[in-house]
């Protein structure tokens, strides 16, 4: 009867994962830069040109393949490229089942209350990106091998290498995940045999050998300027899974009576994503977090054992704190770039010039816009169709390489013509360290200061269209018309 209420509870908590999922595929509406990214690699013109411009976007062949097959066989509208992402979503509910079953849990009632109703789960998981397909071959490998080190048969550890390989090439973070799952099986094997999950990882490592070229010429990219330390990235982290399940997770770890894989290898992982990130230098975000909370869920899962009664109420107390805010999240729309392109498409004029300020908002603005007056980034970028920090690098240490945009939006002005500023905030200068500017910063400040010199003599400027909570912060575009 109790176990029967364990199955009861995952059913009712897999269906309300999946309702969300498609809220949040009714919600998201337009693509923001980070999707039109992913969008244009995908629909490059040929499978080289794809390869190519890995170096712009997170995602590797796999990904990006699936998403090019998808579109292939959907066509590119709207709606049948979310659906993508909520395929995606709903396989990494599936996957997080497996992985629970291959690493001998039972019902996955915990998992499926921590990660099916996760907010960035959902958000970022069912974007189009390549994190929602990074989850599922992420999970299935860290189940795989998991699997095999407890099997230690041969053909288990076959299905390892091969789920490694196929894992690896989703996503750069899926690299990070399998040689933490490697180094834990490693641990836990008898002596004799701690070669086998190693060979599994320098078998998925092989495969990355083509990628080495792109990602040591990232390794000098000049916007790797964030400081992330411990408390930044726990914060983050926190806040993208929920303080209940870091809870569920502890516990589970001492409830634990011996080491076991999925618990190393979670906190293995955990720890190399750290190193991984402060080595990188970005900004920890939300979407950073989603494989980690996969992992999370499904560690938690197989490590707390307890009564199924129990279990159950674990994932329903998990539920009652998770749904408010994921449902109020997910409502929100990934961007609002499509309104200010239609505004734009509408009212601007040719011989007005249309002024896109920061720069990297210029991928889903192209995307959108189609309108007769010419419009440039700040600075400017030479290709809009991905997101070109190569350019954007190199206009930073170019003095001077504003000065075409800026001469294009005086003369606008001059000849009686409006300048649209499109972007945020809404023309003010974001906060910044004046102590320690680093290159980017410094040059940005250059950029907006030479842009405001030309607009402070326009008559006036009106708010056309101001980005508003129904939109993730990440891009709630502004335009603002500068008149003659």
């Amino acid at each position: 009867m109790r176990e029967r209420v364990e199955v009861v509870v995952a059913g009712i908590v897999a269906v309300i994962a999946a309702a969300l999922h498609f809220i949040f595929f009714r919600s998201a509406g337009a693509f923001w830069r980070d999707e039109a990214i992913s969008i244009r690699v995908a629909t490059s013109p040929s499978v080289s040109a794809m390869l190519h411009r890995f170096y712009f976007d997170a995602a590797l062949l796999l990904s990006s393949s699936a998403l090019r097959l998808w579109i292939d066989l959907t066509g590119v509208s709207q709606p049948a490229i979310r659906l993508f992402g909520l395929v995606a979503g709903v396989l990494a509910l599936i996957a997080v089942s497996v992985a629970v079953r291959l690493l001998g849990g039972r019902i996955p009632v915990i998992a499926l209350a921590i990660l099916g109703l996760n907010g960035a789960v959902i958000r970022y998981g069912d974007s189009i990106r390549s994190y929602g397909v990074g989850m599922v071959t992420g999970l299935l490998a860290f189940g795989a091998i998991g699997y095999a080190s407890h099997t230690r048969s041969t053909r288990g550890w076959l299905f390892a290498a091969v789920a490694a390989a196929v894992s690896v090439q989703a996503t750069y973070q899926n690299s990070i995940l399998v040689f933490a799952c490697c180094i834990a099986a490693a641990c836990v094997q008898p002596r004799r045999e701690v070669w086998k999950p190693l060979a599994a990882g320098a078998c998925a490592a092989v495969t990355l050998l083509p990628y080495a070229g792109m990602m040591s010429t990232r390794l000098n990219d000049i916007f790797r300027s964030a400081n992330v330390t411990l408390p930044s990235y726990a914060s983050a982290f926190l806040s993208s899974l929920g303080v209940v399940s870091v809870v569920v997770f502890a516990a589970a770890l001492l409830w634990a009576r011996r080491v076991t894989y999925a618990t190393l290898a979670a906190v293995l992982f955990i720890a190399v994503h750290f190193v991984y990130l402060r080595w990188v230098g970005y900004t920890p975000q939300p979407w950073y977090f989603v494989l980690p909370i996969g992992v999370i869920a499904v560690a938690a899962d197989v490590s707390l054992a307890i009564p199924a009664f129990g279990r159950a109420a674990v994932a329903v107390l998990i539920a009652a704190l998770s749904i408010p805010s994921a449902a109020a999240g997910i409502t929100q729309r990934q961007t609002n770039v499509d309104d200010v392109a239609a505004v734009l498409n509408r009212d601007a004029r040719r011989g007005d010039f249309i002024v896109v300020y920061p720069w990297y908002i210029d991928t889903s603005f192209s995307m959108y816009y189609s309108g007769a007056a010419e419009w440039q980034s700040l600075p400017p970028i030479a290709d809009h169709s991905v997101q070109r920090l190569d350019l954007a690098a190199r206009a930073a240490m170019s003095p001077g390489v504003e000065a075409p945009a800026i001469e294009r939006a005086a003369t606008a002005l001059r000849t009686g013509h409006h300048v649209w500023l499109v972007g945020f905030p809404l023309f003010k200068e974001r906060p910044r360290d004046p102590r320690r500017p680093t290159i980017p910063e410094a040059a940005d400040t250059r950029w907006s200061a030479a842009l405001a010199g030309v607009l402070r003599h326009s008559r006036a400027h009106t708010p056309v269209v101001i980005g508003s909570d129904d939109t993730i912060v990440y891009e709630r575009v502004n335009v603002v018309r500068f008149d003659p």
